[in-house]
């Protein structure tokens, strides 16, 4: 079994960014996976999770990209355990069909509303069947408000 740990460094990357006046982000939920086990419940069904981004936009609907990581590629992004690897992907959409990026490689961007106190998802999965060795993996994940 496999240990994944959260996405945690999603949330430092956000660390209150904001144009006074404008949008500001309120608070961020990193991923957490949790146990991803490749020959138990994982071997046939991908392990899914989510986090969020709070913030507030008043006046300006901003363009959200997320960048790809430590892969350098959004398909698939990688976790990183030392040199071991497990690959995951994080999505705009619950149907998992959509992979939030930057525009480019495949990848879609999310033009979020402007409003009080807006919550964004990002949906994460690792798929199904992956071999992984046992520890701890995490990956740092950017996002950008572009307003």
């Amino acid at each position: 079994m496999a240990t994944v740990t959260p996405l945690a460094a999603l949330a430092a990357a956000l660390a209150m960014a904001q144009a006074p006046g404008t949008c500001r982000i309120r608070s961020v939920t990193g991923l957490a996976f949790g146990a991803y086990d490749p020959v138990g419940a994982n071997a046939a069904a991908p392990l899914d999770t989510t986090g969020q981004i709070s913030y507030t936009c008043r006046t300006t609907a901003p363009l959200v990209t997320l960048s790809a990581g430590s892969a350098g590629t959004f398909n698939p992004r990688l976790l990183r355990s030392g040199t071991a690897t497990l690959p995951y992907n994080l999505y705009r959409d619950a149907g998992h069909a959509q992979i939030w990026g930057d525009g480019t490689g495949g990848s879609f961007t999310v033009t979020a509303p402007a409003g009080r106190r807006l919550v964004l998802v990002v949906y994460g999965r690792i798929p199904a069947g992956r071999v992984a060795r046992p520890g701890s993996y995490a990956d740092t994940v950017v996002a950008t408000f572009n307003f």
